[in-house]
């Protein structure tokens, strides 16, 4: 069961993000995965671009572009901090632009680059085309979201784009800790129901 991990490009713990995908890597899919950066490529005030930079190696002397490997990727986990309405945080840069009078807005976008429309119930456009992407390669069958309060409104919103199940945090949780998560992941991965964990489906 492959996984990809995806993890913050910067930021507060990101080395420690990290090294919690490295980790369930290899202690929970067996060596079977590739953790990728996410790092902002352009910083456009009106849209963001992203990539996928692997910083493990791809098991098996395959490929480690992240379009390729999401056509054997069971799974697509992020480990990051969470913002409660917007996902994962990949990145805690600002725009060029800081004399903007849409710099706060702008900001928030770079940090949370699949956030919702402010609402906490739809995806922005790049949002969800991002989670329709993930959910439509050939045998991902789940995302797990890795982080604080991940599984409240925002997993729903990822779980509807994606139209396959969503796993996340009801409350806070230490997601830069190796020893908190592997055994969370090790369960949902082994159809074990987790101590504030939910599974949003699609709807």
């Amino acid at each position: 069961m492959p996984a990809a991990v995806i993890v913050p490009g910067d930021g507060p713990d990101q080395k420690n993000f990290e090294r919690v995908g490295e980790d369930l890597v290899k202690n929970v899919y067996g060596g079977n995965g590739i953790v990728y950066k996410c790092v902002f490529a352009n910083q456009s005030r009106d849209f963001h671009y992203i990539d996928m930079l692997p910083v493990s190696a791809a098991p098996n002397g395959g490929s480690g572009s992240f379009l390729e490997f999401l056509f054997v990727a069971t799974c697509v986990l992020t480990v990051s901090h969470v913002g409660e309405l917007d996902g994962p945080i990949m990145s805690y840069l600002t725009p060029i632009d800081k004399a903007s009078r849409e710099t706060e807005n702008a900001d928030w976008r770079y940090r949370q680059p699949w956030h919702t429309n402010g609402t906490g119930r739809q995806l922005c456009p790049y949002g969800d085309l991002f989670w329709k992407f993930i959910g439509r390669a050939p045998r991902t069958t789940k995302i797990i979201l890795l982080g604080c309060e991940s599984g409240n409104r925002y997993a729903q919103c990822v779980a509807n784009s994606a139209t396959i199940p969503v796993w996340g945090f009801d409350h806070s949780c230490a997601a830069a800790d190796i020893a908190t998560m592997r055994p969370i992941v090790s369960g949902i991965e082994g159809g074990k129901s987790q101590n504030g964990i939910s599974v949003s489906w699609p709807s």
